[in-house]
C-alpha cells in the first residue's frame, strides 16, 4: 500500500472534476493512501493432485485527507456516483518522477466530523 503524508510545494494531488477538467487539489490534500489488492482464484482441475490458484485483477482505492474546503468538497460531492480520473505525483510532477494515475469510481465522500 502506498501512504505518504504530501510535501508542501511538492506532492500533487489533480482529480478530474464533472466536465473533464483536471483540478489541483494539492493544496488542500495532507495525505494520500493508496491501498491495492487482488482476489485469488482456484483453478484446480479434478486430476491435480494440489489446489492451484492464480492471482486476479488488481484493485485498489485512494483516500485523500486534509482541512474541510468548501470548494473541494463541492467538486467531490458531485462526482458522487462517477468515475473521474485521479492522479497523484508524491514527489511532484516533473518528468521522471514515481506517480500513481488511474479511474477511479467514487462512492463514498466523508466530510471530517461527519
Amino acid at each position: 500500500m502506498a501512504t505518504f503524508t504530501k510535501v508542501a510545494g511538492v506532492t500533487e494531488v489533480w482529480i478530474q472534476d464533472t466536465g473533464g477538467t483536471d483540478r489541483n487539489f494539492s493544496s488542500v490534500v495532507n495525505s494520500v493512501s493508496i491501498p491495492k489488492s487482488s482476489d485469488v482464484a482456484e483453478t484446480t482441475c479434478l486430476t491435480d493432485t494440489a489446489q492451484k490458484r492464480v492471482g486476479t485483477l488488481l484493485d485498489a482505492s485512494v483516500s485523500l485527507s486534509g482541512p474541510r474546503d468548501a470548494t473541494f468538497e463541492g467538486y467531490l460531492d458531485a462526482l458522487i456516483g462517477s468515475s473521474s480520473r485521479v492522479r497523484v505525483f508524491p514527489e511532484g510532477s516533473s518528468s521522471g518522477k514515481t506517480y500513481h494515475d488511474g479511474t477511479a469510481a467514487r462512492n463514498i465522500y466523508k466530510a471530517a466530523g461527519t
